[in-house]
């Protein structure tokens, strides 16, 4: 019986511009957000999340 179902959206199943994902950030306060949305490694909650 499966229970869980993952879906990797990041460029494998939704187009995601990461400089849009990154703007939006920082709208919304995350002034460092490029650092922490680096392309190769992401710090704080993006890790976590990861």
């Amino acid at each position: 019986m499966i229970k869980n179902i993952v879906f990797d959206f990041g460029g494998v199943i939704a187009d995601i511009s990461r400089d849009k994902a990154v703007r939006a950030f920082q709208e919304l306060g995350l002034q460092d957000a490029d650092t922490r949305l680096d392309k190769y490694h992401q710090t704080g909650i993006f890790q976590e999340l990861e």
